[in-house]
């Protein structure tokens, strides 16, 4: 079956594309956030999701694009509420636990934050769809959310991809970006594989 990507939906994964133009910091900056994430749950809210971590930068380029939408939509939230409004999320896709998500939901619950974490929710089924029909389109194979949400690195630096990637010499211009993703250190999908990867994504973006 041919999947075709809408482009309404290449528009949401490029607007949760928000890069500063340096890949290799992006990168880092988002395992980073994520750290912070984890220890933030853990210290305040007695949940500790530290093996999440295992995840590297596919879990921050999940989680990121929804904190800043989670911040874009309430003043009233504690920076302590929107980590655990995001771990509910995580936990959710990232580990296979029901216990585990049950006691990030019942905190959720204590703090009356229900119905803005459905709405975040909501939020991250619609990203989640967009990259899973757009790793369809570029010929990805993706059958769980595991797999889906292992490539959501992609998603804040597709417009850092995009302006380093030079038509005039694709080929140096690809090991640039992929040695750029490397040594970030924080990506755990394989050489050839992110090759691959990352040539259909700019033959993607640049139309062909």
């Amino acid at each position: 079956m041919e999947y075709l990507i809408s482009e309404s939906q290449l528009k949401l994964i490029l607007s949760e594309s928000n890069g500063n133009g340096n890949i290799t910091e992006d990168l880092k900056q988002m395992f980073e956030s994520v750290k912070q994430m984890l220890i933030t749950n853990a210290n305040v809210w007695g949940l500790n999701a530290k093996f999440l971590i295992t995840w590297g930068a596919a879990l921050g380029g999940m989680i990121l694009p929804l904190k800043n939408w989670l911040e874009g939509q309430s003043t009233d939230l504690t920076q302590e509420q929107v980590y655990l409004l995001l771990l509910g999320i995580a936990s959710n896709y990232y580990y296979d636990n029901s216990d585990f998500i049950r006691k990030v939901v019942d905190k959720i619950k204590d703090e009356g934050l229900m119905d803005i974490f459905k709405r975040l929710y909501s939020k991250s089924e619609e990203l989640k769809r967009a990259l899973e029909e757009f790793l369809r389109t570029i010929r990805i194979s993706v059958s769980t959310n595991a797999s889906i949400v292992s490539y959501a690195f992609i998603l804040p630096i597709l417009h850092d991809i995009y302006q380093l990637y030079d038509g005039v010499n694709p080929n140096e211009s690809l090991k640039m970006i992929i040695s750029r993703i490397i040594a970030s250190g924080v990506v755990l999908i394989g050489g050839s594989i992110l090759t691959t990867f990352i040539q259909k994504v700019i033959s993607k973006l640049s139309g062909n």
